[in-house]
């Protein structure tokens, strides 16, 4: 698919410029998703909250192993960010659990929270954090 492409899956949605996907032939939800070119997500996180991401690529990838199912949306880019309102993170790439409702940056964590308790009303976090 090309050109102001969108996919819903719940509570999450994207946009990108190009996108493949696999879908098997028992019809079920698609198994792997590869999106380039200013891929932006949505999601909604387990208490509600509105989350916004963005990279330069984002690959969704589905499959059940024991009875277990998985399903995971991961950003790469140019840094991908994932942004709550003022509050962002970023890193060398980000993993969305769509079955926990989880976030998290795979390594070269930076965050920015705003944080009413701090003078400027903002706080900088190199920790790496359990967001959602």
């Amino acid at each position: 698919f090309q050109e102001d492409v969108r996919v819903t899956n719940g509570s999450w949605t994207m946009t990108c410029e190009w996108l493949k996907a696999d879908l098997p032939q028992n019809g079920e939800d698609f198994t792997n998703i590869i999106a380039e070119t200013n891929v932006v997500t949505y999601f909604t996180e387990r208490n509600g909250q509105k989350a916004r991401g963005t990279g330069d690529k984002a690959v969704y990838f589905y499959h059940v192993q024991d009875g277990v199912t998985n399903k995971t949306v991961t950003l790469y880019g140019n840094p991908p960010k994932v942004q709550m309102g003022l509050s962002y993170f970023t890193g060398d790439s980000i993993v969305y659990d769509l079955m926990s409702g989880e976030a998290h940056a795979t390594a070269g964590f930076q965050g920015y929270w705003q944080d009413t308790n701090s003078p400027a009303g903002k706080t900088n976090q190199t920790a790496k954090p359990k967001l959602f």
